[in-house]
C-alpha cells in the first residue's frame, strides 16, 4: 500500500500547547489545494435539514469544494442508493442567492425530497463525483497520551468510532500482516471496515475517535469496497 501523499504526522505542538490541525471537521481533500476547492466539482457535507412551504426542504451545510447554483442537479449520497434532486436555490443568512462557493455556509434548497429522507452524515454532491463505500485503506496517526490519545496500544479487531465529515460511524481495525499491535505516537497502515457506507473519496482526512474523545486520524489511501 502506498502512503499518502501528505504525511499523517502528529498534529500537536510542544511549543505552543495546542493543535496544528483543525480537526473540528476532517476535510476531503489538503486545504492546500485550492484548485481543486474552488474549481472542484460542487460537494457539501449535511449537517441538518428542515422543510419548508409546499414540497421543498432545506439543507444545510458549508461547502467544502465547487459552486453550487440553482437548476443544477445534485445527488445525496449514502449510505445506500444515490437520490437525485434539483436545487431549486441558495441562501445564506436568510437572504436567497444566486450561487453558493467553496467555505461558506448555506442553506440549499430541493423539491421531492422530504426531510425524513435526508440525514446528517450524508452528502450533497455533483452526481457521480463521489460514491458511497464501506472499506478502505489508510495511513493513521494515533495521538500519544500527553496528545490527549490513548494509554495502551490496540491491536487486530480494534473497534473505533470514524468521524468522516459529518457522519459517525464504528468500524474494524485490520493490521498490516506481521504487526501484532499499534503504539500511540504510532503511524500505520491500516484496513478499515466500516459497520455502514459513507461518501469516501482518496486523500480525504478522517477522526478517530473513543467514546467521544479524538484518538487519532488518518487519510484514506486506497478504496477496497
Amino acid at each position: 500500500m502506498e502512503a499518502s501523499s501528505a504525511a499523517v504526522r502528529s498534529p500537536y505542538s510542544s511549543d505552543t500547547g495546542s493543535y496544528l490541525v483543525n480537526f473540528t471537521s476532517a476535510g476531503h481533500l489538503d486545504s492546500t489545494d485550492l484548485q481543486s476547492v474552488n474549481d472542484g466539482d460542487f460537494l457539501m457535507p449535511i449537517e441538518s435539514t428542515s422543510g419548508t412551504s409546499g414540497e421543498e426542504s432545506e439543507i444545510t451545510g458549508c461547502i467544502e469544494r465547487g459552486t453550487i447554483r440553482t437548476g443544477d442537479t445534485i445527488a445525496i449520497v449514502g449510505p445506500e442508493k444515490d437520490v437525485q434532486s434539483i436545487c431549486t436555490g441558495v441562501g445564506s443568512n436568510a437572504t436567497r442567492i444566486d450561487r453558493g462557493r467553496a467555505g461558506e455556509n448555506v442553506g440549499i434548497f430541493v423539491q421531492g425530497i422530504t426531510p425524513e429522507n435526508i440525514t446528517r452524515g450524508q452528502v450533497l454532491a455533483k452526481p457521480g463525483s463521489i460514491m458511497p463505500h464501506a472499506q478502505f485503506e489508510c495511513e493513521v496517526y494515533m495521538f500519544t497520551q500527553a496528545e490527549g490519545g490513548r494509554s495502551g496500544p490496540f491491536s487486530k479487531d480494534y473497534r473505533p468510532e470514524l468521524c468522516i465529515d459529518k457522519a459517525e460511524v464504528s468500524g474494524t481495525v485490520e493490521l498490516p500482516e506481521g504487526v501484532e499491535s499499534i503504539m500511540p505516537g504510532d503511524n500505520a497502515l491500516i484496513v478499515v471496515t466500516l459497520d455502514k457506507r459513507v461518501a469516501l473519496e482518496e486523500r480525504q482526512r478522517f477522526l478517530i475517535c473513543e467514546s467521544g474523545t479524538t484518538v487519532g486520524w488518518g487519510v484514506v489511501t486506497t478504496i477496497k469496497e
